[in-house]
């Protein structure tokens, strides 16, 4: 359980890439918060259809935003996860983290809207 208190991105890399363009940053922000919430919503329509490909697609797309946002607690678990999707043999491990990565996205994707005053 992360605590609510714990910053969980780091937008360091992006500030970087993006020579610290506000607007810019504050464009990626919004798209992340919204692409992600879709890539929930897919994840949460294939998991009860056990529809291991098409989660491995969606966690692959989200392993760049996670990398790109700095979400480090996430980095080892999209990776893992991503492999796993690729068998049918880890169900249940598979669950777990995807409920875990949607808790830590939804809490970081909370702390973007607030840090970027986004609705």
């Amino acid at each position: 359980m992360i605590p609510e208190n714990i910053q969980l991105y780091n937008l360091t890399n992006l500030k970087d890439q993006t020579g610290n363009d506000e607007i810019f940053l504050q464009q990626m922000v919004i798209l992340f918060i919204k692409q992600t919430d879709e890539n929930l919503k897919k994840i949460a329509i294939a998991k009860p259809q056990k529809s291991w490909a098409e989660i491995h697609f969606i966690v692959h797309k989200i392993k760049s935003a996670i990398n790109l946002f700095g979400i480090k607690n996430l980095q080892q678990i999209i990776v893992e996860t991503e492999e796993m999707t690729r068998e049918t043999n880890h169900e249940k491990k598979i669950l777990e983290n995807l409920q875990l990565i949607e808790k830590v996205l939804k809490q970081c994707m909370a702390q973007l809207k607030i840090a970027f005053n986004v609705e």
